[in-house]
């Protein structure tokens, strides 16, 4: 369970990362 917690939790940040890239990018095209 704590294997799964802790896989969930890096791909929920890696998201969210992968957001924020998102959201400079565009504002950089914009």
């Amino acid at each position: 369970m704590d294997a799964h917690v802790g896989k969930t939790t890096a791909n929920g940040v890696r998201r969210v990362n992968n957001g924020v890239s998102n959201a400079m990018t565009d504002k950089e095209y914009s």
